[in-house]
């Protein structure tokens, strides 16, 4: 009896166990279709990706570049020259002799001397419609040497009057004190326009405006 009940036991045990084990296998097996209101495919939700992406594309406005402006950039230009001669035409104004005159004409030739780097000298000599000359001889300072050269200058004169000879150069009312600005523009190198404003002191009181033209070596 004992024996009859123990082998029920174990064919039920194993009748449990194989069921057991089928329906859990068939239950993984098993895969149901996903519900569309609440699972999409990968395949599906990569298309619907790919079909936002064109609809953004078709939709964003794709502005025009602004015009490229090409901007030439001028070369620096160095002034090689350590010597110049200038030839200038100009108006004077000569405190004495401007109620009589006016304005008289001048003409002269100017000399420059570079002494050092940085030290320049002028040596002049002009000539007025009145019959007077004057040597003269400045220190320029000259800012820079690139195309446009202003400078600033100071020195003495002599009046070369006709009528005194050699008693010239011992007359002190002869002498006077010069100062001036001025500005030297490169064209065509080495020629250069020369613009200049001068004032003098002496026995009068005398204004020059020139223009001239200078030539570097």
């Amino acid at each position: 009896m004992t024996r009859h009940l123990s082998r029920k036991f174990v064919v039920f045990l194993l009748l449990s166990f194989l069921v057991s084990n089928l329906f859990v296998k068939r239950s993984w097996a098993a895969k149901e279709d996903p519900s569309p209101d609440f699972s999409e495919s990968e395949d599906s939700k990569n298309k619907l990706d790919q079909q936002n992406n064109v609809d953004r594309l078709d939709s964003v406005d794709i502005a025009k570049p602004p015009p490229l402006i090409v901007k030439l950039q001028e070369k620096e230009y160095f002034y090689p020259y350590s010597r110049t001669l200038s030839a200038r035409f100009g108006g004077v104004l000569d405190s004495q002799k401007f109620s009589d005159k006016g304005f008289l004409l001048l003409a002269g030739v100017i000399y420059l001397y570079r002494h050092r780097p940085n030290e320049y000298y002028d040596f002049g000599f002009d000539v007025r419609n009145d019959n007077y000359g004057t040597i003269h001889a400045e220190r320029r300072w000259i800012s820079g040497r690139a195309a446009s050269r202003p400078y600033a200058k100071a020195g003495l004169g002599l009046n070369l009057i006709p009528s005194d000879q050699l008693a010239t150069f011992l007359k002190f009312q002869n002498y006077q004190i010069r100062g001036a600005v001025g500005i030297e523009k490169i064209f065509i190198s080495p020629m250069s326009f020369r613009y200049e404003v001068e004032l003098l002191q002496g026995e009068a009181t005398i204004l020059i405006l020139s223009l001239g033209y200078s030539w570097g070596w």
